[in-house]
């Protein structure tokens, strides 16, 4: 699954001139000059940790670690005994094959051959999968020694990094800025009646509570009610609307992809097509127990409509339907958070589709938290998407979910965004070293009365020094009228000491 990792950046130094017997200030000290000023300007974001490569030997000895942010600041003059072609060959194979991000110093163009080099740097294998690049002259960092034009620098350093890491050039939150993310649960499209009409008055009812538009948008599942292309298509409409009416932030092209976290429920696959697996190619219209080998092409229609969905809305889709998944994304890890999708349906059909195990999605679950304890450096915020926390009639699933949660919360705050069940609470449960925020889904249900509309759950998470402490959720209801605050007001919790703490003030 995807990752994106801390803000603690790899720089690595590459050029032949590092150590001179010359008096004049040394061309390491005036890189390491300037990237301590570009440290200090990019600081709360990126953190640059500088490694000095004078030749391919010592570059060999630098240890990485998968997913690792990185950037490599090169020059493209490189001379002498220690660089000969076959060096230098072997350097650029090195950056091409594992994507460094690039600062290419001093380029030349006055030979066909510096040409070349700089074009594969840049293109990569030529099919527009190399890494972000940006050519600098290196009068340009010997200027930036005496503070010259270090804003500009440090702009180029954000930039490369940003979009080597997917993340996007307009989120700048001060260290003490809230984070605002609006959840959506259990939407069931095409089933409940979302007006786009009223979207304006939802902007109002958030301004009443000081709310401004949400930085993220966050979807726990069950987003079309029968999993079929038109109602994926009601929704991305709706979800679109959400930045056109500045109720979520809105990018130049709509709504920012990278903006958007989801997961999918149990609704997001069709049992109609499904069941088409077990259709018997003799008898005509027998539905049988089991499929044959033949039709299991089939079945992998029924999650279709939900990955080009995902696809539409947050740019990347993965097939983690029916597989049990994750997806982990730290491209806001700077901002103190980290976001982990999970996927926790089992999408068994009764007798017919025998679906996944619970050691199954205990598997993947452990796997994820592993994953994250590996990303985690500075108790991030992880943030947990799941469709569901527990459900009646499968009894595991909540221990198994549980034992993920108290994992993570040993490390840092943990704050779990859900739906499914029918009920809108927000509390803090194990021993309150997590906080669940949950959804009413819009349509009757065992334990709903019959009239109940939409609801979202706009979430601030408030930061100090860049980490989270503390959480407030208001609630928003869709009435006849419009949309309105709940009632009951809205919740503050802090986490202090390792746990969540209702805020009665």
């Amino acid at each position: 699954m995807n990752q994106f990792n801390n803000k603690q950046v790899l720089v690595l130094v590459i050029d032949d001139q590092l150590v001179t017997d010359s008096d004049d200030t040394s061309r390491k000290e005036k890189y390491s000059k300037c990237l301590d000023l570009i440290n200090k300007a990019l600081a709360g974001k990126w953190t640059l940790e500088i490694c000095f490569c004078p030749d391919l030997g010592s570059l060999a000895a630098i240890k990485t670690f998968p997913g690792q942010p990185r950037l490599a600041i090169v020059d493209m003059v490189l001379d002498g005994p220690k660089w000969t072609s076959q060096a230098v060959e072997k350097l650029d194979l090195k950056l091409l094959s594992e994507h460094w991000p690039l600062i290419l110093v001093s380029a030349h163009f006055g030979a066909d051959e510096a040409i070349a080099r700089a074009n594969k740097l840049v293109v990569g294998d030529g099919s527009g999968t190399g890494a972000p690049s940006q050519f600098l002259m290196w009068s340009a960092i010997a200027r930036s020694v005496d503070g010259i034009d270090i804003d500009d620098l440090a702009f180029i350093f954000d930039s490369i990094l940003s979009r080597s890491h997917g993340q996007d050039l307009l989120f700048r939150k001060g260290p003490d800025e809230p984070i605002d993310i609006l959840h959506i649960t259990d939407p069931h499209f095409g089933r409940a009646q979302w007006d786009v009409g009223s979207l304006m008055t939802l902007r109002v009812a958030r301004s009443t509570v000081g709310l401004e538009a949400a930085d993220f948008l966050a979807i726990t599942g069950d987003i079309a009610d029968q999993g079929t292309p038109e109602q994926y298509k009601l929704s991305l409409a709706y979800f679109r609307a959400l930045a056109n009416n500045n109720v979520v932030t809105r990018s130049d092209t709509g709504l920012p992809r990278d903006r958007v976290f989801l997961c999918p429920g149990n609704h997001d696959f069709s049992r109609r097509i499904a069941l088409g697996a077990n259709i018997s190619g003799k008898d005509k219209f027998t539905v049988k127990e089991s499929g044959d080998v033949e039709n299991e092409w089939v079945r992998s229609y029924a999650w279709e409509p939900y990955v080009q969905f995902e696809a539409e809305i947050a740019g990347h889709s993965d097939r983690w339907i029916p597989s049990p998944g994750y997806r982990i994304n730290s491209r806001f890890s700077s901002a103190g958070i980290i976001i982990l999708e999970l996927n926790v349906e089992r999408y068994d059909i009764q007798q017919y589709q025998k679906g996944l195990s619970d050691d199954e999605i205990r598997q993947s679950l452990n796997q994820a938290a592993t994953d994250v304890l590996k990303i985690r450096h500075s108790k991030e915020c992880v943030i947990v998407l799941a469709h569901r926390h527990e459900d009646s009639g499968w009894n595991t699933l909540a221990h198994i979910i549980n034992n993920t949660l108290t994992g993570l919360a040993a490390d840092g705050p943990v704050l779990m965004m859900c739906g499914h069940e029918h009920n809108e609470k927000v509390r803090s449960e194990l021993d309150d070293k997590v906080l669940l925020v949950r959804g009413v889904p819009p349509v009757e249900g065992a334990t709903l009365p019959s009239s109940v509309l939409p609801i979202v759950n706009c979430v601030r998470l408030l930061r100090k020094d860049g980490v989270v402490d503390g959480v407030e959720v208001h609630q928003f209801h869709q009435s006849a009228s419009g949309w309105l605050v709940n009632n009951s007001g809205s919740k503050k919790y802090e986490h202090h000491r390792g746990a969540w703490r209702l805020n009665s003030n």
